[in-house]
């Protein structure tokens, strides 16, 4: 009966919540993040931001390598507005480089035969502010 109660006062002030403080459901994980947050980038290894997807955040001109587990499987990538961002071929921002690409980003990345970037991103850059 304790439980019960304290769970149902709970449940209110959970939904007051502003949606930027609410688990964000990003496929197979779950992450708490703020939209538009410049340094934000939203990936998937599938297009339309389907299959696995995660948040990732780096400063103003840092190079962010990708985990194995995004490796080389990226194909949607979704910036947050504000910022223009860079994708490598290559772990270190080397070699080939995609960009730049703004908000709302591309939800496709193999529309283009010609751009051999579908499942070969490793790293990326972004600048803003």
């Amino acid at each position: 009966m304790k439980f019960s109660t304290a769970f149902f006062a709970l449940v209110p002030l959970v939904a007051a919540l502003p949606p930027a403080l609410r688990n964000v459901d990003v496929g197979n994980s779950t992450a708490v993040i703020s939209p538009d947050t410049a340094g934000n980038i939203f990936v998937c290894t599938d297009a339309g931001f389907t299959g696995s997807c995660a948040v990732f955040s780096g400063a103003s001109g840092q190079c962010v390598d990708f985990p194995s587990n995004f490796n080389d499987d990226i194909s949607s990538v979704g910036p947050d507005s504000g910022q223009d961002c860079f994708f490598w071929i290559d772990a270190g921002c080397s070699n080939e480089q995609l960009g730049p690409i703004r908000s709302p980003g591309s939800s496709n990345l193999n529309v283009d035969p010609t751009v051999a970037f579908n499942d070969h991103i490793s790293s990326f850059k972004c600048f803003f502010g």
